[in-house]
């Protein structure tokens, strides 16, 4: 079985492939707030900068920085996507996902995930039985810009502070 978010990373060669192929389409994206943070849950099949536009537009802060990045949110804990000082990990708070062994959903913690610079368990062997279905992020209502990046920090004068 093979399971595709948006495409955007995927060449397929001209044998095609064997098997069934999967597009994850999962949709809907919920927020609950929590004091000076909101939770935000989104289908895996959601388009990544789609969610980005959304939470900066709502005025929440911490994937500021992941804007332009091409797939879906399904993809962001797979690669551990990150731009300009900033890593998906740094935001979830829990990914969830199928376990096509144990024919079960079962959420899991960024430590189960085994995040690493643009890695994670789901990239391994063991970690080619999951199908990522949603994800967690825990995002702030307080301006918190990260411009530690040097073009930020060149483009904008310094680093972190409110907004």
């Amino acid at each position: 079985m093979t399971v595709l978010g948006g495409g955007s990373n995927v060449l397929i060669s001209d044998d095609g492939l064997k098997g069934l192929v999967i597009k994850n389409e999962i949709g809907g994206i919920s927020y609950v707030e929590k004091e000076e943070e909101v939770v935000v849950t989104s289908g895996a099949g959601v388009w990544w900068d789609d969610l980005v536009q959304e939470t900066v537009a709502k005025g929440l802060w911490g994937m500021e920085n992941l804007s332009a990045i091409p797939g879906t949110v399904g993809a962001s804990p797979i690669q551990n996507v990150g731009a300009y000082g900033v890593e998906v990990s740094e935001l979830i708070t829990e990914v969830r996902v199928y376990d096509m062994l144990k024919d079960l959903f079962i959420p899991m913690t960024p430590k189960e995930c085994q995040f690493g610079y643009r890695d994670s368990i789901f990239k391994t062997e063991e970690g080619k039985r999951f199908v990522v279905v949603g994800v967690t992020y825990n995002l702030s209502k307080v301006a918190k810009p990260r411009l530690e990046y040097k073009d930020l920090m060149e483009r904008f004068g310094g680093g972190g502070g409110g907004g």
